[in-house]
């Protein structure tokens, strides 16, 4: 009797174990523990509450916001940088590890690929050669692939337990404000902390990936600039004042960005905080009729929000534009200058 009793438990806590952190290494690089969601989702050609796949261990909003609440327990002061290095990685350091390490791979298979192709055309490999070369190219496209969306997908679970530790931390103030600091408080502001602020880590769920990617630039730039100095000479030199001309010029875009966003979100909380005032006194004001007089506060609020959240939003077009142009630019300069300047051809390899 006590075996089956004490097989009961185990038996349960298993079936609730999420399928992710059952998975292997091969199913969680191919998502192939996806399979029998998207397989339930094909054969009724829906998914209901039960059909969702569990949360793995490390993305629990408990766990996540106890280990938020322990880290800046032991601070007295808490600066922005330190609060967003938190929740992005103190909460959960081995999910962004595995972020960055897996954005690395992908990177060192970006670098190795090209050399590959190179030894590949040279034509003066025997056949066997040039099958290993081949059969090479092909598993760095696998891991390149694999390592990639494994790396993407990592980033996004990490900005959302992000979003999920902050929302409960904003929610666990606002529930619990000290009485004295009630009057003085920024209702409108602590509305928009919880509303927008938090729920922007979603939106950027490209952060993790994109820092892995930074990392690896500057460890991999001097060996990338040589290994083209190698191939084309002194054009590897004109690529690369391009590409530092290309990021001088984003980066006086950007400066321009940020503080158009920080109107934009002090508008915001202007305009929740007359909202909150018009909510508490709307019998007043129907009594008063001065309805109108607070839609004309409010609607210039928001056309002031507009009006700065639409510059902003064409400058970061402009961003963006920069760094499709500086993309294409880098290759056309090096090239360019090595055919048109230097007179020389450019050969398959």
């Amino acid at each position: 009797g006590e075996l089956k009793t004490s097989e009961a438990p185990m038996a349960s806590e298993k079936k609730n174990v999420a399928d992710q952190d059952k998975a292997g290494y091969i199913s969680q690089y191919t998502f192939w523990w996806m399979t029998p969601v998207l397989s339930r989702a094909e054969k009724n050609g829906r998914l209901t509450e039960g059909d969702i796949p569990k949360l793995p261990s490390q993305d629990h909003p408990e766990r996540l916001y106890e280990r938020l609440r322990q880290i800046l327990s032991t601070r007295k002061k808490i600066s922005g940088w330190f609060l967003f290095v938190t929740v992005i990685w103190s909460i959960q350091p081995w999910l962004c590890l595995s972020c960055v390490v897996n954005c690395w791979l992908f990177l060192v298979c970006m670098m190795v690929d090209p050399l590959i192709l190179q030894y590949l055309l040279d034509g003066e490999n025997s056949l066997r050669t040039n099958l290993l070369f081949v059969a090479g190219l092909g598993v760095s496209m696998l891991v390149r692939t694999t390592t990639v969306e494994t790396s993407y997908f990592a980033s996004v679970r990490a900005m959302n337990n992000a979003r999920s530790a902050l929302v409960q931390a904003l929610y666990q103030n606002a529930l619990y404000l000290p009485a004295k600091c009630e009057p003085d408080f920024d209702v409108g502001k602590l509305t928009n902390l919880v509303a927008t602020d938090a729920d922007k880590f979603a939106k950027v769920e490209w952060i993790v990936f994109f820092m892995g990617q930074c990392s690896w630039a500057v460890i991999s730039l001097p060996v990338s600039i040589y290994f083209v100095y190698r191939l084309v000479g002194t054009a590897a030199v004109v690529g690369t004042v391009v590409m530092v001309v290309q990021t001088g010029l984003m980066v006086v875009v950007w400066k321009r960005i940020e503080p158009l966003n920080n109107r934009v979100q002090e508008c915001r909380d202007a305009r929740s905080r007359l909202m909150t005032d018009l909510i508490k006194t709307i019998k007043r004001v129907k009594l008063s009729m001065t309805h109108a007089a607070w839609r004309g506060k409010v609607s210039t609020k928001r056309t002031e929000e507009l009006s700065l959240l639409g510059k902003a939003r064409y400058l970061s077009a402009c961003n963006e534009f920069l760094g499709c142009v500086g993309t294409a630019a880098v290759p056309v300069s090096i090239f360019s200058y090595y055919t048109l300047v230097e007179g020389k051809s450019l050969t398959p390899a």
